[in-house]
């Protein structure tokens, strides 16, 4: 079975953690990484992917940490998978390279299944996880 990456996953978990978090209070990366049973260092560069994003801000010293940039509603998990991976797509063909093209028949099945993957993803917004 395949899944979206750990990357992905970790983020999502960061991303609710910090909306669920109390205003103006930064989350501890460390105490989370912790409680959640997650790499630091790996969480750190998670952390780092949706900060370049601009989608999480912190604050450093001893009382740091991060807080979301915008209100849950305002970020998708679209949103939120770009910071991680750059551009999503089920296949690789729908990205216009396939070793097979000649003879296959499915892109078109598989061009559709993207954009609809892709409404789907832009339309759950983080308050919704």
């Amino acid at each position: 079975m395949a899944y979206l990456n750990k990357e992905i996953d970790y983020a999502l978990q960061l991303m609710s953690a910090l909306r669920g978090h109390d205003e103006g209070v930064p989350l501890s990366l460390k105490a989370f990484a912790k409680d959640a049973g997650i790499s630091f260092l790996f969480l750190q560069r998670i952390a780092s992917k949706l900060k370049e994003a601009g989608l999480v801000r912190a604050r450093l010293g001893a009382s740091g940490g991060y807080f979301l940039s915008y209100s849950p509603e305002g970020v998708s998990l679209a949103n939120v998978i770009a910071a991680i991976d750059g551009s999503f797509g089920v296949v690789p063909c729908v990205a216009g390279f396939c070793p097979q093209a000649k003879m296959c028949g499915h892109k078109n099945s598989f061009l559709s299944l993207d954009q609809e993957l892709k409404v789907f993803f832009a339309s759950k917004k983080l308050s919704q996880l």
